[in-house]
C-alpha cells in the first residue's frame, strides 16, 4: 500500500498543519499572519512527479519544489506577505518537465488559508 502524499506546512521550523492531499480540505484551523516565515513540503514523493506551489491566483508566484529522495520541500519565507482574506495555496503536480500544469488534473488541490 502506497501511502498518500501530505502537504505539511511549518512555522518556525515547528508543523502547524499536515493536510493529505487526496482530502484537500480548507485549512480553517490556523491562522497565518503575512509576517509568518513559512515552509513547506510534500512527503512521501510520488515518483517522477514534480509539485509547485502558487498562493493566491498570480501565476508568476507558482514554485516548483526542490525534490530530495523522499519529498519535495519549498525554503521558509514569507509566503504570505500582502495577503489577506483567505488566501488561496494551489498545490499541483505533473510528469516532470512533461505535461503542462493544470487546476484540472487530479492531483491539483486548493486550500484557503485565513490570514490576519
Amino acid at each position: 500500500m502506497t501511502a498518500t502524499p501530505t502537504l505539511r506546512l511549518y512555522r518556525d521550523m515547528t508543523e502547524i498543519a499536515a493536510v493529505p492531499l487526496d482530502l484537500a480540505p480548507a485549512l480553517d484551523a490556523i491562522v497565518l499572519r503575512e509576517t509568518d516565515r513559512i515552509s513547506f513540503e510534500i512527503e512521501p514523493r510520488e515518483p517522477g512527479l514534480e509539485y509547485r506551489l502558487m498562493i493566491g491566483d498570480d501565476l508568476d508566484s507558482a514554485e516548483i519544489g526542490r525534490a530530495s529522495v523522499t519529498r519535495i520541500e519549498w525554503e521558509e519565507r514569507l509566503w504570505f506577505e500582502s495577503a489577506r482574506g483567505i488566501s488561496a495555496l494551489t498545490v499541483s503536480s505533473r510528469a516532470q518537465e512533461t505535461d503542462p500544469w493544470s487546476i484540472a488534473r487530479s492531483k491539483t488541490r486548493n486550500l484557503g488559508i485565513p490570514m490576519t
